[in-house]
């Protein structure tokens, strides 16, 4: 049986840029138009104390990274890789019903796009978080960017 991701996804740029010293947080355009926003550096405590052995609390400390400002919506996803998985059908909904292979696949193809180097070598699927085009939030900068500055 395949496993999807049911969830929309979000794709982070790997551009590690300066935090800036204003309130609002510093949104960019990509080549392709959508939008990103810049998550600043910082650092939390990640895991649970009546977690499992590996999810005993520990601080993080995560780079600035951009991340979209809003989901992969399935007109992006098809622009792209021209084809729409989802089962539930609109231009502006978010993508769904995308393995995460298909995901991998769409942060090298818009990368490939828009003139950057992809992060996944799909033959080994490993990251390579030193490229410069686009990659999937790692677990860390996704708990982090949904915290908000909030505990």
């Amino acid at each position: 049986m395949k496993r999807y991701i049911t969830a929309a996804f979000c794709l982070v740029g790997v551009l590690f840029l300066i935090q800036s010293s204003s309130g609002a947080l510093p949104v960019i355009k990509s080549k392709s138009g959508i939008e990103m926003v810049q998550i600043p550096a910082g650092s939390f405590v990640m895991g649970d104390e009546k977690g499992d052995v590996d999810e005993e609390p520990h601080e993080i400390y995560i780079d600035a990274f951009y991340m979209d400002k809003y989901l992969v919506t399935q007109e992006e996803y098809e622009k792209v890789m021209k084809e729409n998985p989802s089962r539930w059908q609109g231009k502006k909904n978010p993508v769904d019903q995308v393995r995460w292979s298909d995901a991998v696949k769409y942060c090298n193809a818009r990368s490939l796009l828009e003139g950057l180097q992809p992060c996944y070598d799909l033959e080994t699927w490993k990251c390579d978080f030193k490229a410069n085009g686009y990659r999937l939030a790692t677990e860390a900068e996704w708990e982090y960017a949904c915290r908000a500055e909030t505990r």
